[in-house]
């Protein structure tokens, strides 16, 4: 049970930070992190995942200093991800 909150609310920062890259112009982690009282590292972390396991186009921009979605995001791309994203995390809670 533990487990499944725990997803639930990863699931939900992974959510918020995708807001905040097509809300707000360029976020980096420092802001991020304050905005989302979280650690630097973490939202590294969350950024590193959705890039390399939920496949988001985001990239790095070194001129805007922040991040950004490489191309448009299409809600049908999103709401797949999430869902998969969840499936995965209930999975593992209830392996453990």
């Amino acid at each position: 049970m533990i487990f499944q909150i725990v997803a639930e609310i990863h699931n939900n920062i992974i959510k918020v930070i995708s807001s905040f890259i097509i809300y707000f112009c360029y976020p980096n982690t420092k802001q991020l992190a304050f905005d989302l009282e979280s650690g630097i590292a973490t939202i590294s972390r969350d950024l590193d995942y959705m890039r390399d396991r939920m496949y988001a186009p985001i990239e790095y921009d070194y001129a805007q200093k922040g991040y950004h979605y490489a191309k448009p995001l299409e809600p049908e791309w999103l709401v797949k991800e999430w869902k998969k994203h969840a499936i995965g995390m209930a999975k593992m809670a209830e392996e453990i």
